[in-house]
């Protein structure tokens, strides 16, 4: 059996150097399930919760609030196109207000080519760079950015529609 070891700042024993030898041991829940791993001080049995090295799909989609919480361009792109803060998300928020807007009246049809729905550009581009299975970062973030600045140039004419 092979023991996993590290050294790291114990808050308790030692705080202010990494001198603290830490080893890893399997947690259980009260039926004896595997719930995860952690690290334990060796010197004073502090416990601190193990790394996980790659973010799971539900967080990628669900939890995370930013785009900044993500590490791989991989999952930027599926937390841009799919995550409900992501900015596919705001993007098609503006398009159902443009589509309101002209709906109601108070802008013509042509709305809808300039800031609207048909304005699917970047849209089409990060929906096949979520099929890529190593996309380039610049083009992951120029998607990015070009989704928000359209939804900001939505929301813009929007303001000046009410004014």
């Amino acid at each position: 059996m092979t023991t996993t070891r590290k050294t790291a700042k114990c808050p308790n024993c030692l705080p202010d150097q990494a001198g603290a030898i830490f080893y890893s041991e399997t947690v259980y829940d009260e039926d004896f399930r595997v719930t995860g791993r952690e690290w334990v001080c060796q010197n004073c049995g502090h416990t601190m919760p193990h790394r996980t090295r790659r973010q799971d799909w539900t967080f990628v989609t669900e939890t995370a609030t930013s785009v900044e919480q993500v590490r791989s361009l991989r999952n930027k792109v599926a937390f841009t196109y799919f995550n409900p803060n992501g900015a596919y998300a705001v993007k098609q928020a503006t398009d159902d207000k443009i589509s309101a807007a002209v709906d109601a009246g108070r802008c013509k049809s042509g709305a809808l080519f300039v800031h609207g729905s048909l304005n699917d550009y970047h849209e089409r581009a990060m929906r096949r760079l979520s099929k890529v299975k190593r996309p380039a970062r610049f083009d992951v973030h120029y998607m990015i950015d070009g989704l928000l600045e359209e939804a900001a140039r939505a929301e813009e004419f929007l303001a000046g529609l009410e004014n």
